[in-house]
């Protein structure tokens, strides 16, 4: 048999932290059970419905701008529950990326994980760029034929953070032959190179995770 359940609905504003209303920001229910999504309006208010009765988890999407504080709703089977949504700025961060002899580097993006780039470098290797919040931001610089990240960096909402320094090394390629056990190619693999030790239901270093592939210098 499949039960049905009345939904309810998820009703609020969405605020600068200055009190202000905002409007054209996505708001979304961030629940596996249940995915929507709606715009405020120009007096910053919104409306879901139907959302499944239970725990529910709010996001809030808008250029420059991030939650100030998590956002999570108890929806009632056939009622209405109001919430109003604070944001604020994202972190800024300021920084220079420079090669080993401590040089500036031009034109490296600036990125965190695979996203986007979040800036470009200027001549004097400076960048200025908005950053997501969270307590472990790693920042990437990728340059023409160098890389670099810099620490982890604990970024609150509407933070400027000064004087990040990436450092930047020259990168290295890898080439080699995926062979079977009995010596005969292989085509069509997928290869992972992770950066230092990966944590997961089971650990692996660099020379593990290459044996497992079983590669083979191309000169060999």
């Amino acid at each position: 048999d499949i039960v049905l359940q009345r939904g309810g609905a998820v009703f609020g504003r969405v605020l600068d932290d200055a009190g202000r209303p905002l409007a054209g920001v996505r708001v979304s229910t961030a629940s596996r059970r249940h995915r929507a999504h709606v715009e405020t309006a120009a007096d910053g208010t919104w409306r879901l419905e139907p959302v499944p009765p239970g725990p529910c988890t709010l996001a809030a999407h808008a250029p420059g701008w991030c939650l100030a504080a998590p956002a999570a709703v108890d929806v009632p089977e056939q009622g209405a529950v109001e919430r109003d949504l604070v944001l604020a700025r994202l972190p800024v961060v300021e920084g220079v990326v420079v090669d080993g002899d401590a040089r500036p580097v031009a034109g490296a993006a600036i990125h965190v994980g695979n996203g986007n780039p979040l800036a470009v470098t200027g001549a004097d290797g400076a960048f200025r760029a908005d950053a997501p919040a969270g307590e472990a931001i790693v920042l990437h610089a990728d340059g023409e034929g160098v890389r670099g990240r810099s620490e982890a960096l604990a970024l609150a909402p509407g933070e400027l953070r000064r004087g990040v320094r990436i450092v930047v090394h020259a990168s290295a390629s890898i080439a080699g032959r995926v062979r079977r056990a009995d010596g005969g190619d292989l085509a069509a693999v997928v290869l992972l190179l992770a950066e230092g030790r990966y944590d997961a239901k089971r650990r692996w270093d660099h020379e593990a995770l290459w044996s497992r592939a079983r590669l083979v210098p191309v000169d060999a």
